[in-house]
């Protein structure tokens, strides 16, 4: 199995600490995984708007290295999972609208809201997007795009524990 993990927004320029957290996770779930962290930290790295449209980019760019392994080391779609946070989880989503073939499952973490709430499914996280596609929803508290994030259900199965808006602890 192959996981794609790819970063949100970011204010600091570098790696939040949920990233090797998660990382760790995964090998430990699936010591002969391969986990790939995606790193689009100069352009997420942005005044909020111009990083939401890079997502675009990085989109394709991740569903062209997607198809490259495919293409290349004969890995299989039903290998890769893509698990995407924030602006992450769109860039998730364009990766696999782009690629030749459905990939198996894309999970979305708290996919962001401002400009997605009401985007076209090409342009954000979508069902459309992967055989599978789960969400969790944690920070969608008030009025659509005013919450961080998106309110609406773009995967399979959308969860939103405490309702998504508060998330104690």
């Amino acid at each position: 199995k192959t996981f794609i993990v790819i970063h949100g927004w970011t204010v600091t320029g570098m790696f939040e600490s949920w990233v090797p957290k998660l990382v760790s996770a995964l090998y430990e779930r699936e010591p002969s995984a391969n986990v790939i962290v995606v790193d689009w930290l100069t352009r997420a790295n942005q005044h909020y708007p111009t990083s939401a449209a890079y997502t675009k980019l990085v989109g394709r760019d991740v569903a062209k290295f997607v198809t490259w392994l495919q293409n290349e080391l004969q890995l299989p779609w039903e290998r890769i999972h893509l698990l995407g946070y924030s602006l992450g989880a769109h860039v998730a989503g364009i990766a696999g609208g782009l690629t030749d073939h459905k990939i198996s499952r894309i999970t979305g973490l708290d996919p962001a809201g401002p400009t997605f709430e009401h985007a076209d499914n090409q342009d954000t996280l979508s069902k459309d997007d992967a055989q599978f596609v789960d969400v969790l929803h944690t920070n969608t508290r008030g009025s659509p795009d005013r919450s961080i994030g998106i309110q609406r259900p773009v995967g399979h199965i959308d969860i939103y524990p405490n309702g998504g808006t508060f998330q104690p602890g």
